[in-house]
C-alpha cells in the first residue's frame, strides 16, 4: 500500500476531510487505523467507513479523546432531553462538565442504558473515550473483557492510543456496539455507507458520515489498499470418545498385523 498517495489525496482541499492539511498526530492516527484494518482483514469499503467513523467521532483528530461535556446553557436542551437532565436547570449544568456527565449519563437512564451505578461518578468517569467515543460502565467492561484488559481498575487505559485503535476496528467489524456488524452493510456485494451508521450510533448524522467514507474510499483506492487475511480464532478441539468405533480400530490393527506377518 502506498501511504504517500493516500495522504496526497486526503490533503486535497476538495477531499471532503481535513481541510487541506494534516498534523503529525492525524497522520499517525490514520496510519495506525489503516494498519489495524489490514490486520483484521477489513476490505476497502469497510476500512473507509472505519476511518470515517474515527474522523467524525474525534472531530478529525484521529486520536483517542475524552468527551467534552462543556456545553452552553442554550445547547444543553438541544442535546439532552428533560428526563436526562433529571430536573436540574441547564444554567446550573452549563460549564460544569462533571456535573453534566453524571446527570445525563446517570440516574435511571444511565443505569438502564449504560450500566452506570446510581449515586456514583460513573457518568463522568466513563464518558466518551477512545477514538470511538465509547460510553458507560457497561461498555467499558465489555470492551475491556473482549480486549483482555481491565479498564475499570486502570482508568489511564481510557487514553491509550493502541487500545483505542483496537477498540474501534474489530468492534465495528464484529458489531460490539449495537449488534449490527459493518460487513452487514459494506461488503463485496453492497456498499451502504448511510446504513452503516447503525453499526455505531443509530442513524445520527448518517449522511455526513457517508460523505466522510467516500472521501476515505477515494484515498484508499489511490493508495491501492489491500486487506490482509485475519488469523483464524484458535478453537480447542475436544477429545472425542466414540466406543462404537473401537471395533473399526481393532479390525484395522488386525489387518496391519496380518500384513506384517505376510511380509516376514
Amino acid at each position: 500500500m502506498n501511504n504517500a498517495r493516500m495522504f496526497t489525496t486526503l490533503r486535497r482541499k476538495d477531499s471532503g476531510v481535513f481541510g487541506g492539511s494534516l498534523g503529525t498526530g492525524q497522520v499517525s492516527g490514520v496510519e495506525a487505523i489503516v494498519a489495524e484494518c489490514i490486520l483484521e482483514g477489513a476490505d476497502l469499503g469497510q476500512a473507509a467507513y472505519i476511518l470515517a467513523t474515527a474522523y467524525g467521532e474525534t472531530g478529525g483528530s484521529m486520536r483517542p479523546v475524552r468527551e467534552n461535556m462543556n456545553y452552553s446553557a442554550s445547547r444543553i436542551p438541544e442535546v439532552f432531553g428533560l428526563n436526562r437532565r433529571q430536573g436540574i436547570s441547564s444554567s446550573r449544568l452549563a460549564g460544569n462538565g462533571e456535573l453534566l456527565a453524571n446527570t445525563v449519563y446517570g440516574g435511571a437512564w444511565g443505569a438502564k442504558n449504560l450500566g452506570n451505578r446510581k449515586g456514583t461518578t460513573d457518568g463522568w468517569d466513563f464518558r466518551g473515550f477512545w477514538i470511538g467515543q465509547i460510553t458507560g460502565r457497561h461498555n467499558a467492561t465489555k470492551w475491556g473483557e473482549n480486549l483482555g484488559v481491565d479498564l475499570l481498575s486502570n482508568p489511564a487505559l481510557l487514553d491509550d492510543f493502541d487500545l483505542a485503535v483496537k477498540g474501534l476496528v474489530r468492534p465495528m467489524l464484529e458489531g460490539w456496539a449495537t449488534g449490527h456488524a459493518l460487513p452487514d452493510y459494506v461488503n463485496s456485494y453492497d456498499c451502504d455507507y448511510e446504513g452503516a451508521r447503525r453499526v455505531w450510533n443509530g442513524t445520527f448524522a448518517a449522511k455526513r458520515y457517508a460523505k466522510y467514507a467516500r472521501a476515505f474510499q477515494e484515498a484508499l483506492e489511490d493508495a491501492e489498499y489491500k486487506p490482509g487475511v485475519p488469523k483464524p480464532a484458535l478453537v480447542p478441539v475436544p477429545e472425542i470418545y466414540e466406543p462404537e468405533l473401537h471395533w473399526v480400530v481393532a479390525v484395522i490393527k488386525g489387518m496391519l498385523e496380518a500384513f506384517r506377518k505376510d511380509k516376514s
